[in-house]
């Protein structure tokens, strides 16, 4: 179908006017044999270049979209027009814009244009275009949404020839009146005001077109449309009708149009408005969205989204309130509370074995690990020199001896008194030599496990009286170290009872009660730690000494949500003084 050739001047020169920065346009139609045929230019007097009829040749071929910068640094966009899904023709336009912004707003506005020529080929019978697509300029003209809701009312006002038409904005909280035709300044909370507010809060309840007369039945139109019959009631000479500016199924907002009995109502007017309805919502909306910050369009989105997702009817909504009352629950129910903190095995009773004297290692039996008796020989010290020693004494006691016995038999008494007294000294220091030959067995005190380091590397090393070579742990006798953090050192008391589980035996959980809170602090990982002494109600023979876990003590029962988030608050006010 071809469109009629005034219609389409009329739509090619407004859709040019309406986008900024167009200096020329052609309307382009495929005929019955799918080729290109001029129905409309803009100017009248433009002959058509070559680079445009290059575009128009490009978007016939793809039927898509085609840009072009032509020698003079203007852009020619070429827009395919469908109609009902089909191919129709093509829409050139000259452009003086050099940004990605100017070039996307026509885009827009072309896409736009689709629904207008539509309209100019299925609405033939209407007197004139003109007035409707007027409209829509008046709003993409204006500089904010505010002047764009004033000049909508007002021509719409004329358009329809009404005796008031007013504008309201549809959000989460309601119908704001936006607009009143006519009307730079009126005050909302003017009972008038307010009956037209709730007017159109009753269309948007209803989610339909309201319209109603005096000429209506009374008790219906109560029934129906109680807001609307109060307004009417109030000026019995008018006729109300109120009409949805609907973007898709979203209403953007309510035009609400006020006849007088007088006025002859120009219902083909009326009937083009209601056509363009979802026009001008897209239209109000895009005000809306450019006097809106990127933050503010962003924080919509988001809460869109958000909305959607736990919406009344989301299922996300109601797994969430769920989790939530059980949360809530669990946070009010009785737990045990247990501190927990590092843990260390060390044995109760610990014994050094020391260098009896100065000398040098000469045999090691010993090594870390091994289980010793009392008496085992763990070390011994090289005894060479003190056996010479005791050969030497031994002889000199043997020569004191005969001496002695010479004085006795020779009746020397003098000298025989000297002799004893060298057999006493020699006897004494042999005892003395004796002594330190048993000194240099280093034996196990006590019976347990060998902790200390490998001295089996040092045999021929010398050492020195007091030198500490081995170190015995006590078998079965261990204690349990627990460092706990300094937030929870105040919990814990004595013959508390908790367990401990060791890095090395971590299928088994041992018993221990709380003996001794040691007032001795370690800073480790940049915290303070008290260290707490427990000791195991039990310990296998599997246990070895210096092996390390994870204690808890048990301290008493709390709520759990207290259990949960009382670090956190005590936290906060230590920071903060609380």
């Amino acid at each position: 179908m071809h469109a009629p050739n005034t219609a389409s001047k009329l739509w090619l020169r407004l859709q040019c006017q309406m986008i900024n920065g167009v200096a020329q346009g052609v309307l382009v139609q495929a005929d019955s044999a799918g080729k290109p045929l001029m129905v409309a230019k803009w100017p009248q007097e433009l002959t058509l270049a070559e680079p445009m009829a290059d575009v128009t040749k490009r978007v016939f071929a793809k039927q898509a979209m085609q840009m072009l910068r032509d020698t003079d640094g203007t852009i020619l966009l070429g827009h395919p027009l469908e109609i009902n899904k089909v191919f129709w023709g093509v829409v050139v336009v000259r452009m003086s814009h050099r940004d990605a912004t100017g070039v996307t707003a026509a885009i827009k506005l072309l896409k736009w244009g689709e629904t207008w020529l539509q309209y100019t080929l299925y609405k033939q019978d209407e007197p004139s275009l003109e007035p409707v697509i007027a409209i829509l300029n008046k709003v993409a003209d204006e500089p904010s949404f505010e002047e764009a809701a004033i000049s909508l009312v007002n021509y719409a006002a004329s358009f329809v020839a009404a005796e008031r038409v007013c504008l309201g904005l549809v959000s989460q909280q309601g119908v704001a009146l936006q607009a009143v035709s006519f009307s730079a300044h009126f005050d909302r909370r003017t009972p008038v005001m307010l009956s037209i507010a709730a007017a159109m809060e009753e269309c948007v309840a209803a989610n339909q077109n309201i319209f109603i007369d005096p000429a209506s039945e009374s008790e219906q139109a109560a029934s129906a449309c109680p807001a609307h019959y109060r307004l009417i009631q109030n000026n019995s000479q008018c006729a109300l009708r109120s009409v949805l500016l609907k973007n898709g199924e979203r209403v953007v907002a309510v035009m609400l149009i006020e006849h007088s009995a007088s006025q002859a109502v120009g219902e083909g007017a009326v009937a083009s408005l209601m056509a363009i309805a979802p026009l001008i919502a897209q239209a109000i909306d895009l005000k809306i969205a450019a006097a809106k910050g990127v933050s503010k369009q962003l924080a919509e989105r988001a809460r869109g989204r958000l909305a959607k997702w736990i919406g009344p009817g989301s299922w996300l909504a109601k797994t969430l309130s769920v989790s939530a009352l059980i949360f809530v629950v669990v946070m009010l129910l009785p737990g045990q509370y247990r501190v927990t903190g590092e843990a260390v095995l060390q044995g109760t009773q610990k014994h050094l074995v020391v260098a009896s004297q100065d000398g040098y290692l000469a045999k090691v039996n010993a090594r870390p690990g091994d289980q010793v008796l009392v008496d085992d020989v763990l070390a011994q010290l090289d005894d060479d020199d003190l056996r010479l020693q005791r050969r030497k004494l031994i002889s000199e006691l043997q020569q004191h001896r005969h001496t002695y016995n010479n004085a006795l038999a020779n009746s020397e008494r003098a000298q025989a008194t000297i002799a004893s007294a060298l057999v006493d000294q020699a006897t004494i220091q042999l005892e003395l030599i004796e002594q330190q030959l048993k000194r240099t067995l280093l034996r196990s005190p006590i019976e347990g496990v060998v902790v200390s380091e490998d001295v089996s590397q040092s045999v021929g090393a010398p050492v020195s009286q007091g030198e500490r070579l081995f170190e015995i742990v006590a078998n079965q006798q261990y204690r349990v170290l627990l460092y706990i953090d300094e937030r929870d050192i105040a919990y814990i008391k004595k013959q508390q009872r908790g367990h401990v589980v060791l890095t090395s035996l971590p299928g088994e959980v041992f018993e221990f009660d709380v003996l001794k809170i040691t007032p001795l602090n370690e800073v480790r990982e940049g915290r303070n730690y008290f260290r707490v002494e427990a000791q195991l109600l039990a310990a296998p023979a599997t246990l070895r000494p210096g092996m390390t876990g994870n204690g808890k003590i048990a301290v008493g029962e709390f709520k759990r949500g207290w259990i949960w988030f009382h670090n956190a608050v005590d936290w906060f006010r230590v920071r903060f003084w609380w």
